[in-house]
């Protein structure tokens, strides 16, 4: 698999390598407001699935990757949380601010199946990211294979049938309904705990919530 499907950098964050300093910091309070939205709509329903939730807001020094972290703002917020972070972002411009500026451990290039040990992860973050991704199967499948045994996965995407915004353009290549992407992610193996309806949010998302099996090794 490595190396054959992860040619995602022509299609993801071209638009940031123009940025001047300032817009890049602007991108990266923005990438932290976002994720905020995310954890906020998580402890909403703290009282219907609390182990996750509460795996998730005391990060206790595990091990969390954003996949596309883009200028490092989701891992301020993790790291907020007690998370250990690392970042992998194929856009240099985003992906130095994030290294450079924040300070933040953030592979430059592609994510593939070399970019992790195997089962080494113990939460892994995408944020609107896979609908750049030209074989969003694959690179989903690479998720399980680096999260650990019952290691924990938010992953969000664009909602093709959302009417109030055209998901059309913006570089995506990948596009999904509810329907189709809970299929994609349950077909790699993993357990959905939850779908969160993020059509209220600016990015008119499809939030999942799943784990990757505890019986896997």
């Amino acid at each position: 698999v490595d190396g054959e499907f992860n040619e995602w950098s022509p299609w993801y964050s071209n638009s940031l390598q123009d940025l001047e300093d300032s817009e890049i910091r602007r991108y990266a309070v923005q990438e932290t407001a976002e994720t905020w939205t995310v954890i906020n709509h998580l402890l909403a329903l703290r009282k219907r699935i609390p182990s996750t939730v509460e795996a998730i807001i005391n990060g206790d020094g595990k091990l969390m990757a954003d996949i596309g972290c883009g200028a490092g703002g989701s891992l301020l917020a993790y790291q907020a949380m007690g998370w250990k972070t690392v970042g992998v972002e194929p856009g240099k411009r985003a992906g130095d601010y994030a290294r450079n500026t924040l300070k933040f451990d953030v592979k430059n290039g592609d994510y593939s199946e070399s970019s992790f040990p195997p089962n080494s992860l113990d939460m892994i973050h995408s944020y609107h990211t896979v609908e750049h991704v030209p074989f969003p199967y694959d690179f989903i499948n690479l998720f399980y294979y680096h999260l650990r045994p019952g290691g924990i996965l938010y992953i969000e995407t664009p909602n093709v049938l959302d009417t109030a915004k055209s998901q059309l353009g913006f570089e995506h290549i990948s596009l999904f309904s509810k329907r189709t992407f809970t299929q994609t992610i349950k077909s790699c193996g993993f357990i959905i705990i939850r779908i969160l309806d993020r059509s209220k949010y600016p990015t008119h998302g499809i939030g999942v919530l799943a784990r990757k099996r505890e019986d896997i090794g």
